[in-house]
């Protein structure tokens, strides 16, 4: 099932940028999002929090001290989003959760960031929502689940 939810949401994010002209997100990423927020709703959380504290640190410090534009952005946007993921996962192990709470691996929360530095927060949130919808229906739609 998370192969065809994968290429269902890789598929449907194409067309949906085509049809809309803004990235959900990422082409892969309502996939992965829609896949894991019927089970792990905290870890699609954890992942956009992560991407959050991801594009504040490129955008407002890191800036300050480097030229951040085109791919050297995307790259700072996957390793801060990895150094944050980790110390999200740092934290989280120390609380009564269960251990498999953690952002939805380092390179989706990575998009996820560089996009919000394209398009802006709320729209990306927004159409990043809306695919994620739309691709669960499918999912549902196709009996996939």
């Amino acid at each position: 099932m998370f192969e065809k939810t994968i290429i269902i949401g890789v598929i449907s994010s194409f067309y949906y940028y085509e049809i809309v002209g803004i990235l959900p997100g990422g082409i892969i990423v309502p996939g992965y999002l829609a896949f894991f927020i019927q089970e792990q709703p905290l870890r699609v959380l954890l992942t956009v929090l992560s991407a959050l504290i991801s594009f504040f640190i490129v955008k407002y410090i890191i800036s300050r001290y480097l030229f951040v534009y085109g791919v050297r952005r995307f790259f700072l946007m996957i390793t801060v989003n990895y150094a944050t993921g980790n110390i999200l996962i740092a934290n989280i192990e120390f609380l009564p959760v269960d251990l498999t709470l953690a952002p939805i691996g380092f390179l989706i929360g990575g998009i996820i960031a560089n996009n919000f530095a394209k398009q802006g927060i709320a729209i990306t949130l927004i159409n990043m929502t809306g695919a994620v919808i739309l691709i669960r229906l499918i999912i549902i739609a196709l009996n996939l689940i």
